[in-house]
């Protein structure tokens, strides 16, 4: 009987204990995008820890039809789930607050293959393996980065020119500062390295960044989830902020 089947690679998003020895894994994969499916394990601490949130794999995915649910074969290629167990307070915060939002923002099925490489390179950044940062903060200048991706990634981003020192949060097209301002519209800062990876971040900035991007994830998640922002997200905020 023909069934199902395709290879990709992915990170795990969300695992699930599903029945005794097996779990459903959210599967976040470059060119096929979020799928979700069963993997039948076994409870030996090897096979546990290729399963934690974050990892890398190379995942087959198959089923007797394309609309069931499926199962998965997998082989770890990165343990970035592994390195988190090192993560100081702040930076797991963020780790699994970007978990968090591509678990419950992500449409299934869907191919978005430039939004899975930032990604990628956001777990890159959080384990220290892109060689190129001194900072040891900037996973956050990174991660803050990330969520304007995701937004607009959804749909839902905000136009963001040079020079350009807030965001109006009306959206009105061809208005300004001043005119938002004589109507007491609200508005807030936009931190010049979302526009620039090359600029350092301090930390007033990424706070700056967070209170931004927060306002639209949290009315995307309102519009989509009919709640509010993952209580993780709103830690992290609060940390910055701090």
């Amino acid at each position: 009987m023909q069934t199902m089947q395709w290879q990709d690679e992915g990170f795990i998003t969300r695992a699930v204990i599903f029945h005794e020895q097996s779990l459903r894994l959210f599967i976040f994969t470059r060119d096929h995008g979020l799928y979700t499916g069963i993997h039948r394990y076994t409870k030996n601490k090897a096979t546990r820890q290729q399963f934690q949130r974050g990892n890398l794999l190379r995942a087959t995915w198959h089923a007797r039809l394309e609309d069931h649910l499926g199962e998965w074969r997998t082989e770890l290629l990165a343990p970035f789930g592994g390195y988190a167990l090192s993560f100081s307070a702040k930076k797991l915060q963020a780790f699994e607050s970007a978990l968090a939002l591509l678990a419950s923002l992500l449409p299934e099925r869907m191919p978005m293959p430039q939004l899975y490489d930032e990604a990628v390179a956001l777990l890159r950044a959080f384990s220290g393996r892109n060689n190129v940062v001194d900072d040891p903060d900037d996973y956050l200048s990174a991660y803050c980065r990330f969520e304007y991706q995701l937004l607009a990634h959804l749909g839902y981003g905000f136009s963001l020119h040079h020079g350009q020192e807030v965001v109006l949060l009306n959206q009105n097209r061809g208005d300004n500062l001043a005119a938002a301002q004589s109507r007491g519209e609200p508005f807030l800062p936009l931190p010049p390295f979302l526009l620039d990876p090359q600029l350092a971040a301090s930390d007033s900035c990424k706070a700056q960044a967070l209170a931004l991007s927060g306002y639209f994830l949290e009315r995307l998640f309102i519009s989509v989830k009919k709640n509010g922002l993952p209580t993780i997200r709103q830690q992290l905020a609060g940390k910055v902020a701090a």
